[in-house]
């Protein structure tokens, strides 16, 4: 908080790149960040805790919750119903609820089974598409043009080569290492400072240096980017 308020600004912090209901104090941290501060949250929603946070929490303040579908592995360890527990939770406490999972391939056949099983429950989830390779085939350009539309997959998303493009990295966004560390992006590693000791941003957009870069703002936060 005292790193943040020294740029005397609003920030929207996206609490990701690991399961953030696992950090023992994350619901006051939640709490404290969002009395001045916008907070997203990407998570597999399978945590106890979300109840805590979804009574504590005002929803105003959160600008979405990610939840990450990982359909196999909640059947495998017996977590299926405290996923719909937790999303009913969050959808019936008026917090921005979306439920996404990958497009594996050896998953598409059933796809329309998990739909009808969300829609009884009066939920929905949005497909992401696979990146990586399978069965000799490299995804997503081996998605079909019908896969892609009949799959709704956003068509920013499957643009992974933005090369020389302006880029937001470093000047209104940050990447936040595990240990505070601070820079531009996954792609930039120059250190811009830490949360510990305070960051300055860039004065200016950067050209993407990346080879392939997934990162989602452009797509995801149209506003922020432009």
């Amino acid at each position: 908080l005292r790193v943040l308020d020294e740029h005397q600004r609003v920030f929207k912090i996206v609490l990701s790149g690991g399961e953030p209901f696992l950090v023992p104090n994350i619901v006051d941290t939640i709490v404290a960040l969002s009395k001045k501060h916008y907070v997203g949250l990407m998570t597999n929603l399978t945590s106890l805790k979300v109840e805590d946070f979804a009574a504590r929490v005002d929803p105003s303040r959160i600008t979405c919750i990610v939840a990450s579908l990982h359909v196999k592995e909640l059947q495998r360890h017996n977590l299926h119903d405290r996923f719909m527990k937790n999303a009913i939770i969050c959808r019936n406490s008026g917090f921005p609820l979306q439920i996404t999972t990958v497009a594996y391939p050896p998953l598409l056949s059933q796809i329309d089974h998990f739909r009808e099983s969300f829609r009884a429950e009066g939920l929905s989830f949005l497909l992401q598409p696979f990146r990586g390779w399978f069965k000799g085939r490299q995804y997503p350009r081996a998605y079909s043009e019908q896969q892609q539309r009949e799959l709704g997959f956003n068509p920013d998303l499957l643009n992974t080569h933005r090369r020389g493009e302006l880029c937001n990295a470093g000047y209104n966004v940050v990447v936040i290492g595990p240990t505070g560390s601070i820079q531009p992006c996954t792609s930039i590693k120059t250190r811009l400072g830490s949360l510990q000791d305070g960051f300055s941003f860039r004065d200016q957009l950067t050209k993407c240096p990346a080879k392939r870069c997934d990162c989602p703002f452009y797509a995801y936060d149209p506003l922020l980017f432009k």
